[in-house]
């Protein structure tokens, strides 16, 4: 399985900084491992741990051969440890943590791997084959059978991140039965701020090409969304 193309944007919206990371920030042909990480933490802090969480998941999977689920959670909680040893050593950083979204390819299928709420969508013609689930308290309250009219206002609160606890448990899936110009996304919270998810789906139902679709939904987001968003589109060739 092939790539047709892997495009990526990266905006601030009207924070002073921006806090989330992603890699590679130079696709090429070569590259199996994507990843979007938004980091918490304020200061400058959330823009470490997010660079910190990518580049410690990068580290542990080049030194890998065969990827799998369990190579993917260990991956992230090689990140989490990293993250939480950093903190100890330097107390200024206590706090600091990130989510992550990631996805790593191999010959016929993808891996993904998520932790908070940034999220990762297998897309056809528009419809969702696969999305994950936030590890949010919207989410949380929303699979124990509360209404989504008093979760509203919870979306952003996570309940889960890497460096937050020691005990973290990813989120873990096999995305298989790729077809030709089907869409893998992975994008942080801000993002769905700007754009809503049904109208952001339908960018993908449309024929456009993936540089078309992205810069439709940077310039709603560049419009609207206050936090810092960003995204990767990735379409199979």
């Amino acid at each position: 399985m092939e790539l047709a193309n892997s495009i990526y944007y990266s905006g601030i919206g009207r924070r002073k900084v921006n806090e989330d990371f992603l890699y590679p920030e130079f696709p090429s042909n070569q590259n199996s491992l994507y990843m979007v990480c938004d980091g918490l933490g304020g200061m400058a802090y959330g823009e470490l741990a997010s660079k910190m969480t990518a580049l410690a998941v990068q580290n542990y999977m080049d030194k890998v051969e065969l990827y799998s689920k369990d190579v993917v959670a260990s991956s992230i909680h090689f990140a989490n440890n990293l993250i939480k040893e950093f903190s100890s050593e330097h107390p200024k950083t206590k706090g600091m943590s990130s989510t992550l979204a990631m996805l790593v390819q191999n010959e016929h299928d993808f891996f993904a791997g998520w932790v908070g709420d940034s999220r990762i969508y297998h897309i056809r013609d528009g419809d969702v084959l696969f999305k994950s689930k936030d590890h949010s308290y919207k989410e949380l309250l929303t699979s124990m059978g509360v209404e989504e009219e008093e979760t509203k206002g919870m979306g952003h609160i996570i309940t889960q991140a890497v460096g937050g606890k020691q005990n973290i448990k990813p989120g873990l899936a096999r995305i298989g039965d790729i077809k030709t110009g089907d869409y893998l996304v992975l994008l942080t919270d801000g993002v769905l701020e700007g754009v809503p998810e049904v109208e952001f789906l339908n960018y993908f139902k449309s024929k456009n090409e993936s540089e078309t679709i992205l810069e439709q939904i940077v310039n709603l987001c560049s419009e609207k969304s206050r936090d810092n968003h960003t995204l990767y589109i990735l379409k199979t060739k």
